[in-house]
């Protein structure tokens, strides 16, 4: 057997023992005691409330590349940060009795359950009117717990992999909670999570394209060290990064 056809072979396996898990899933209503769907910290930005772009969707579909060259020098603009950020995970609606819940916020990108088990870190270089660091999107307020700023967060632009984007003035961290979902869905929600990352990358790729910026999805960084980094604990996972800035035309 090749080493490619072994590779198959376990993810198979995975698989097939993940869909399994999938066949007792409890359909439960309530939210168990302890679970949060959003942290919280001491010290908060509020963001610009967001304001719609003059391009339509139809636009922003055919000019979206992925795009790694970016000006070292020009900051991505706060407000531009704020569409973003709504745009990924933003709360458009609340609804009554969700979970036996008032006001349960639903987010502009859709989750497994609708628990919104994808976080969002903002590691900021060069962003105006925000002083550089290392935040968190409290997306049920839009603003930004701060974890640690100002500084200068070299060490988690470091974890990326390909150096040449490093110079970007903004990265954006996709993180999984798996205690949102394993309650409900079992060790199938860690494959319902990496679908949730994928569908709130798509739409902060999107936003930054219809704000005029570059930007590309990266899976490949140093995860381990985010962990240590950004203190996560034994269910938050680290998935995808997104780098954005100004490009540079050729």
């Amino acid at each position: 057997m090749s080493h490619i056809e072994s590779l198959v072979d376990r993810v198979l396996e995975i698989d097939r023992e993940l869909d399994a898990e999938e066949e007792q899933i409890l359909r439960k209503r309530t939210l168990p005691e302890g679970i949060s769907l959003v942290k919280r910290f001491g010290r908060t930005v509020q963001l610009p409330p967001p304001r719609p772009t003059q391009k339509t969707f139809f636009d922003v579909i055919v000019s979206r590349r992925s795009r790694r060259i970016f000006n070292p020098w020009r900051p991505v603009s706060l407000q531009q940060l704020s569409n973003i950020l709504f745009s990924a995970a933003g709360v458009t609606v609340r609804i009554d009795g969700i979970y036996e819940k008032l006001d349960y916020p639903f987010r502009a990108s859709p989750s497994s359950g609708g628990l919104h088990g994808i976080d969002i870190y903002v590691v900021a270089l060069r962003v105006d009117g925000l002083e550089p660091g290392v935040y968190y999107y409290e997306y049920d307020e839009h603003r930004l717990g701060v974890i640690a700023a100002p500084c200068y967060p070299y060490t988690l632009v470091d974890c990326l992999r390909q150096s040449e984007l490093r110079n970007a003035p903004l990265l954006i961290i996709l993180v999984a909670d798996l205690s949102r979902g394993l309650w409900k869905y079992g060790k199938a929600y860690y494959k319902f999570c990496l679908v949730d990352a994928g569908v709130v990358a798509e739409n902060i790729h999107l936003a930054a394209t219809a704000e005029d910026l570059a930007s590309v999805i990266v899976a490949g960084f140093d995860k381990q060290r985010v962990v240590e980094v950004l203190g996560l604990n034994k269910y938050e996972i680290p998935v995808i990064s997104i780098v954005i800035g100004h490009g540079v035309r050729a």
